[in-house]
């Protein structure tokens, strides 16, 4: 599902598949610029990163005593890229003519439990990008995200 929003002079396009900024769009002196290139154009937009934001060369990774091998996630790749959230539905929490707040569980593909919360709003013509992230896990997680 892609959803709007709006200010005086910007919109931005977000899908709610992989929580994802499609395009992000100014008015300036009547030209319109465009800050992202879209996934139709070959680009990938802009998308959360999320648990980690890197690659994990073929997958694994050691975090205190315990091994993590997680599955290659992108094409014939066999290292696991960027996290798991760009290929999650998002729920859709709030929206509003200039804001959307979604949310993302994730119970499977990680071996800890977490939920994201992430609110992207126009606030004036500046596109604000928001993230919050709890571990629901017993134990401590790793974490990184962008």
């Amino acid at each position: 599902m892609t959803l709007s929003i709006r200010s005086d002079h910007s919109h931005a396009e977000i899908d709610l598949f992989g929580g994802r900024v499609l395009a992000y769009e100014t008015l300036v002196y009547e030209a319109s610029f465009h800050w992202l290139v879209s996934p139709e154009s070959g680009g990938a937009g802009c998308f959360p990163m999320l648990p980690f934001a890197f690659r994990l060369r073929e997958g694994k990774f050691m975090f205190g005593d315990q091994q993590v091998a997680l599955p290659a996630n992108v094409g014939e790749d066999r290292h696991s890229m960027h996290g798991f959230a760009w290929q999650q539905p998002w729920r859709l929490v709030t929206p509003s003519d200039s804001a959307i707040c979604m949310h993302s569980k994730c119970k499977d593909l990680w071996p800890w439990n977490y939920e994201a919360y992430q609110t992207i709003s126009l606030v004036g013509d500046d596109l604000l990008l928001e993230m919050s992230v709890s571990n629901l896990a017993d134990t401590e997680m790793p974490l990184g995200f962008s």
